[in-house]
């Protein structure tokens, strides 16, 4: 899907994402609450460029950190 990321996890529902631009900057703070096991991130708002996305639990333990290209 386009401008959609997809968040799957089958053990943890609660997980708390950031974006940050390719400078570090903060772009999104956001918390998820996952039903049936996946949630979808819209990234419509996003300009064109690479983002990391930086995935944590509810106790602020790192799950995953992954590298994100944005085309328009």
């Amino acid at each position: 899907l386009q401008n959609r990321l997809s968040i799957y996890s089958p053990t943890i529902q609660n997980i708390s994402y950031k974006i940050f631009n390719i400078n570090g900057n903060l772009v999104i703070n956001d918390f998820l609450l996952l039903t049936n096991n996946t949630k979808i991130i819209n990234l419509e708002n996003l300009n064109s460029g690479v983002y990391m996305i930086v995935l944590s639990d509810e106790n602020n333990q790192l799950i995953s950190q992954k590298r994100i290209v944005k085309i328009n």
